[in-house]
């Protein structure tokens, strides 16, 4: 009796292991943007937070931002920041919201305004991150 209840208790704990994965996947932080996608959001501390689809007629409030990815001659961001500084954030072109990607350039936000970045080839989609206040900087990188 004792070695049965061993026996399932040992075959519960190796199914358990085996049929779990070893480690949790997790979207890495930030806003990740497939291409015919849009999202308005707010940021917290770098972060979009309050993220809510958006239509292509949907405008952002006052301190909200919008992210829209096209694939118009290749691929196209739009990002509207109706905040009231100019932002710096940093862009990952990515095959998912798990996978790193490759950083690539992008320029300041300008406040009360819109930015465009383009890409020649389609991307897969956008991980947007890292937002913070650009104070007098404006430029790319």
């Amino acid at each position: 009796m004792i070695l049965k209840r061993f026996s399932a208790l040992v075959l519960l704990a190796l199914a358990l292991v085996w049929g779990a994965p070893l480690t949790a996947k997790d979207p890495r932080p930030g806003l990740f943007i497939r291409n015919g996608e849009a999202f308005i959001f707010r940021v917290e501390g770098g972060q979009p937070v309050d993220v809510r689809p958006a239509g292509k007629d949907d405008k952002p409030a006052q301190g909200e931002l919008k992210a829209e990815l096209v694939d118009k001659l290749g691929s196209t961001l739009t990002l509207t920041n109706q905040t009231a500084e100019q932002l710096n954030y940093e862009a990952y072109i990515a095959k998912d919201e798990f996978a790193k990607g490759s950083r690539t350039s992008v320029c300041t936000l300008i406040a009360g305004g819109s930015g465009y970045e383009n890409w020649p080839e389609t991307l897969a989609g956008l991980r947007l991150t890292k937002f913070e206040p650009a104070g007098d900087f404006f430029g790319c990188r």
